[in-house]
Order: structure tokens, then C-alpha cells, then sequence
């Protein structure tokens, strides 16, 4: 269903060590990651988690925050030496990892590791391991650095992520400033994609990602549309962003209205990035999606996605929840504003019908001439039914034979032509074996209806449309009442047409006594 990934996935560095896998203590996503002195605190409890199995006398850590100056953790020392870090762009290259090595080496450090603290396409930070002893690290050693640095990468991404934005204001200024913006993009924002825009940016602080997602279901389950990306027009118009439930199955990675935390796109499917793909985004390896409910309803589904892996917790889906319904809210009035303009369009239409067969009713009756006559009123159908062809077929006499009658025809019926009808779509459905019938191939393809007249079936009346798609079960209706509505005008031709000369038609002869 979701394809295989892209590239090769690598092994993970710790399966191919030979001890067991390095337990690197990870800071909380709170206040306390802005915090220096707690920073630092958790420098010296991750070089001391690595002192077992890699010996260091030095041991340093820079986060990389976006568009910002290397932000030294510890040791706080290092800041005297005034050390040239590489600097990320978005990634430091191999070349400038060796010549810090080589730097740090003619320092007297006979053994130097640097790694770069990789997270998705990005380096949000860098480690140094240095020992004053030559040959320390090999192959278990470096396998331990690199699996420390994965373990590493998204809490160094949150947090740099939270240094860029000022996150060291307390949790109640954080949560004070959210519901500000959240509130001022339900009443700004005027289309879909400028409120998911808003709240992107609302939620970014405290929940960092690089995409976000905002889906609506739609009347069946098979198909969802992006709201998020949704600019002008009435929803549901813009046929790029209707995914279909066969490539993107949001009850399956939603399934209740607890909150889904997709670790890593490339080994849980859940999430279809072959699908996201093919419209133009980013691999995500991170995804954080919760059920948008409202009045015990789903309204969307919303999610959170990262570049990189590992990047979301259970915490992070509760918070989200927790913000969800006041995101529930908007959301809904835009689809209940779609909604009631919909309605509002059917109305009209509604209103529209019977008084367009009113008119149509009222040029039988003041028509000069019966060519004209059939003419007008083929003339005002069209603008209720999608058809470029109108014919209508009566019986003269023979009940296997009919005469066509085509609009603006000027001879009299009698006049006609008959064609047989046994055995065709009209015949058939002048016998009232269907209760209506489609033949032909596009563009010509002909819909029969009959002619009613108090319950008989005088003849058939055929409109021609490019496809039988183009016809709803409504248009179905509809054709019928207008082929009801010209029975009996045609009838009355019909009759006038088989009257001998001197009777009314409809009037039959007295007999003589």
C-alpha cells in the first residue's frame, strides 16, 4: 500500500557493537531547556554516562540552533580556548570535522572523535570526545558515539528549535502567548490554508515540526481533503488535494480519539509517504496526528510531522489533544460555512425548477405555431437538463411505427414519415417494459422517456448528451416531468392528426338514429 522506502535504511550503529546499547540520559521538552545551568548539568550527566565505554578527558557538546551562533553545553571552560566550530550549512562536511580533530590533536590530545549530531537533513549539534592517551578509540568506541549521537538528535533539535523562538518564558507566558494566536487565527484568517498557516505557527514553540497536515473526511469513507492546502473556491473543488483512502488511510493510523505517534516513517507504514510524496513534500520521519472532535464528531484529523526520527513523545501527543478542540472549533466553521452556501445553491435550484416549468408550460399555451412551440420549449429544457438533441417520437396509428417529430419542424404530423419501433429502445419503452432506456455511444448517446397521458404512453421523447454520467438519478426525475409536462400538447397533435376532417379531436361521432 505505502511502497518501500526510498533509500537504504542503515543498520543501527549498536547491533553491530559488541556491548550492549549506551543509555544517554534525555532532557525534558520544559522550561528547563532553555536553562544554562540545567544544560549544563545534563552535559556532565551524558559524559559521564559514556565514561564506561568511551574514555574522554574531554568531552564537549554545541547545539546548532537554526540561523543562530554555536551554543557551547560544557564544558564551560572550552569557552576560553575560544575553538573555531565549523558552522552547519546545514550540514558540517567531513573536512571540517578533521581539521577540529587536528586542532584538538595539536592541542596534546593523543585520541579525537567529532561527530556530528545529525537530525533529518540538518546538524543541530556536535560532540568532541578527546582523551590525552593515544589509540583509545576503535571500532566499539566510535559505534557508541554514533549510536549516543542518534539518541541525541531530537532532543538537541527541540531544544534548539525552543532556543530560536525565546522559549525561556515560563510555561504559563508559552501557554498565554498560544492561546493569543490561536484565537487571533479563528478571527483573522480568511481561508483554510491562512488558518493552518497561523496555527503552524502557534504551535511551533511548544510542538516544533516542519510540516503540518490538516485533513477533513469526506460524506463516505474513501476519500479525505486537505484543508490545509485549501486557498479559495468551494471545498471539495480543487481535485490535487482529494486523497483517496486506498493511498492515505487515516482511520488506520487513527483509529480512535487517542492521539498516534509515528516513531519513524521507514519502518511504521502507517504513514503513506509514497503518498505525500506524489504531492511534492518532504520525506517526514516523525508524525504526531490526533482526531479533531467536536460534539462527539469528527470535524479532521490533524498532524505534526519532522524530518527526523524519534522526534515525537506521548506527551507531545497529549498537549496536542488538549489544544485540538480549540482548533476543532474554526475548523468546523469552515466546513459548516461550505455546507450551508451548498444548501443555499440547492434551494435556489430547488426554487429555480418549478418556475422554469412554468414557463416552459405557459409557451405550449401562447405559442403561435406548433414548430414554434416545440421549439421554445427544447430551448428553455436546456437550461435544466445537459443535453445538446431533442426528438420525440408518436404513434399515428400502427403500433409498431412512429413519426419523429425534430423541433422547428414545419410539416403536419400526418405528414411525416413513420419509422418501426418493435423491438427498439422505443418500443420497448412505449410497451412499458422499461421505465425508461439508454442507447448509443458517445457523443451521441440517447436517453428514451415516455410521453404520459393519463396513464397511457402516446409516444417517447429522446435527448441526446455527450455521456450517460452527465444524467443524475435528479436529471432522471427531471427529464421525466418535462416529458409529462409536453404529453399532452403532443397528444392534442396526435389527435388532430388522426381526427377526420370536420371533428374535434378528442370528440368522438354521434351515430345517426
Amino acid at each position: 500500500m505505502f511502497g518501500e522506502p526510498d533509500e537504504p535504511i542503515p543498520q543501527e550503529p549498536w547491533k553491530r557493537m559488541s556491548g550492549p546499547k549506551p543509555l544517554i540520559p534525555l532532557l525534558p521538552a520544559d522550561d528547563s531547556a532553555s536553562d544554562p545551568v540545567v544544560l549544563a548539568t545534563w552535559h556532565e550527566a551524558i559524559s559521564g554516562a559514556l565514561a564506561a565505554d568511551v574514555p574522554h578527558d574531554l568531552f564537549a557538546l554545541w547545539m546548532y540552533p537554526p540561523h543562530e551562533k554555536p551554543i557551547l553545553l560544557g564544558p564551560a571552560e572550552l569557552a576560553q580556548d575560544e575553538l573555531a566550530v565549523p558552522v552547519p550549512a546545514p550540514l558540517v562536511s567531513q573536512d571540517q570535522l578533521r581539521l577540529l580533530e587536528d586542532i584538538v590533536r595539536d592541542a596534546g590530545y593523543g585520541s579525537v572523535a567529532c561527530l556530528p549530531i545529525r537530525f533529518g537533513r540538518r546538524d543541530v549539534g556536535l560532540l568532541l570526545a578527546a582523551d590525552l592517551r593515544p589509540d583509545c578509540y576503535g571500532a566499539d568506541e566510535l559505534a557508541v558515539l554514533q549510536e549516543s549521537v542518534r539518541q541525541l538528535a531530537p532532543g538537541f533539535a527541540r531544544i534548539a528549535r525552543r532556543w530560536q523562538s525565546g522559549a525561556g518564558a515560563s510555561a504559563l507566558v508559552q501557554t498565554h502567548a498560544l492561546l493569543h494566536q490561536l484565537g487571533h487565527a479563528a478571527a483573522q484568517a480568511r481561508t483554510p490554508r491562512a488558518y493552518a498557516q497561523a496555527i503552524s505557527a502557534a504551535l511551533d514553540p511548544l510542538l516544533p515540526h516542519e510540516r503540518l497536515e490538516l485533513f477533513i473526511p469526506g460524506t463516505s469513507a474513501s476519500q479525505t481533503y486537505r484543508l490545509g492546502e485549501h486557498e479559495q473556491g468551494s471545498l471539495w473543488s480543487d481535485a490535487t488535494l482529494v486523497l483517496d483512502a486506498a493511498d492515505f488511510d487515516l482511520t488506520a493510523l487513527l483509529p480512535d480519539e487517542e492521539p498516534a505517534v509515528v516513531h519513524d516513517t521507514r519502518s511504521d507504514r502507517r504513514w503513506p509517504r509514497e503518498a505525500m510524496a506524489l504531492l511534492g513534500t518532504e520525506e517526514l520521519r516523525s508524525i504526531l496526528g490526533v482526531r479533531l472532535i467536536l460534539g462527539g464528531r469528527t470535524v479532521a484529523f490533524l498532524f505534526l510531522a519532522s524530518i527526523g526520527a524519534d522526534f515525537y513523545r506521548a506527551a507531545d501527543g497529549a498537549l496536542l489533544a488538549q489544544i485540538g478542540p480549540l482548533i476543532a472549533t474554526r475548523v468546523d466553521a469552515f466546513t459548516q460555512t461550505w455546507l450551508l452556501e451548498t444548501l443555499r445553491a440547492q434551494l435556489g435550484s430547488m426554487q429555480a425548477i418549478p418556475q422554469q416549468l412554468r414557463r416552459m408550460a405557459a409557451l405550449l399555451a401562447t405559442a403561435g405555431t406548433t414548430p414554434d412551440a416545440i421549439r421554445e420549449f427544447v430551448a428553455e429544457a436546456t437550461a435544466l437538463l445537459p443535453f445538446h438533441r431533442a426528438r420525440f417520437a408518436l404513434r399515428l396509428g400502427d403500433p409498431d411505427r412512429a413519426a419523429i417529430i425534430v423541433p422547428g419542424e414545419s410539416r403536419a404530423l400526418a405528414d411525416l414519415p413513420q419509422v418501426p419501433i418493435a423491438g427498439s429502445a422505443v418500443g420497448r419503452v412505449l410497451a412499458g417494459e422499461l421505465p425508461n432506456a439508454v442507447v448509443g455511444v458517445a457523443p451521441d448517446i440517447e436517453l428514451i422517456f415516455p410521453l404520459r397521458v393519463a396513464g397511457q404512453l402516446v409516444g417517447a421523447m429522446a435527448l441526446t448528451t455527450d455521456s450517460p454520467a452527465a444524467f443524475s438519478r435528479p436529471h432522471l426525475m427531471l427529464a421525466q416531468q418535462i416529458a409529462d409536462l409536453v404529453a399532452p400538447y403532443l397528444e392534442l397533435q396526435r389527435r388532430s392528426a388522426l381526427a377526420p376532417p370536420g371533428v374535434a379531436p378528442g370528440w368522438k361521432r354521434t351515430p345517426k338514429l
